[in-house]
């Protein structure tokens, strides 16, 4: 930071300026300029390392191959029993009549809101007002 010192018999003014070796320092710390330094210590595993010789490894592998290709199998079943009970076009036809759904609740909110804006009353009166639900 800069701070005027005093001005010179020339009129001028000097400005003091801190030097970064010029800072305070504390005797125990170097202030923010100084790395940080986490006060927790660090924790040790206290499980040993397991010592795995390459059969293990192989046999460990077959036996996550066998779940893996038992998971796909599942998943597979439950895929085609699925697509037995819909199918694809009646799924879209679906999602499509839900989002025009959304899209007039959405239209209808806006419209009792400023409807209840020009009456001077809250949306919800206005739900009461017109046999509405709240929670729908």
């Amino acid at each position: 930071m800069n701070t005027p010192i005093r001005s010179n018999s020339s009129g001028n003014t000097k400005l003091r300026v801190t030097p970064y070796n010029n800072r305070r320092k504390s005797s125990n710390s170097a202030g923010c300029f100084a790395p940080f330094k986490s006060p927790s210590t660090p924790q040790t595993t206290s499980t040993p390392l397991r010592v795995s010789t390459a059969s293990n490894d192989k046999v460990e592998l077959a036996k996550q191959v066998v779940l893996l290709q038992e998971q796909i199998q599942e998943k597979d079943k439950e895929i085609n029993e699925l697509s037995k009970e819909y199918s694809e076009d009646e799924l879209q036809k679906h999602i499509d009549m839900l989002h025009e759904y959304n899209e007039m609740k959405d239209i209808a909110q806006m419209v009792i809101g400023k409807l209840a804006e020009v009456n001077g009353t809250t949306t919800k009166e206005m739900y009461t007002t017109f046999n509405l639900d709240v929670n729908d």
